[in-house]
């Protein structure tokens, strides 16, 4: 595993469950450098539901609540990320081809 990729697991330990495994779903086989700008636009846009929410009044766990349903459905969204973000795979064909770098299996 890269440092990048450590990072990038302690950071998502911090996060909300619930946000956490939507993550994980969505950005399943991304590769790195997609996934942390991913992880960091939906964080952001998750927070702002959040706070909106309980600007609003709403308790906890309808503020979490309606901040995941707005996000929409992960697998959804894994296929539309996967469609213009490079994947691990394609991440490590391009740095063959390209670099001529050879990358570990894991």
């Amino acid at each position: 595993m890269s440092s990048r990729e450590e990072e990038l697991q302690q950071h998502m330990e911090q996060l909300p469950l619930g946000l956490r495994r939507w993550l994980e779903t969505a950005t399943d086989e991304l590769g790195i450098l997609a996934r942390m700008r991913i992880i960091e636009d939906v964080e952001a846009h998750y927070a702002r539901v959040y706070v909106q929410s309980e600007a609003r009044g709403l308790p906890e766990y309808l503020c979490i609540r309606k901040s995941l349903e707005v996000l929409g459905d992960p697998g959804v969204a894994n296929k539309q990320l996967a469609k213009t973000n490079l994947t691990q795979k394609d991440e490590k064909a391009f740095a063959e081809a390209f670099i001529g770098a050879k990358f570990k299996e894991d």
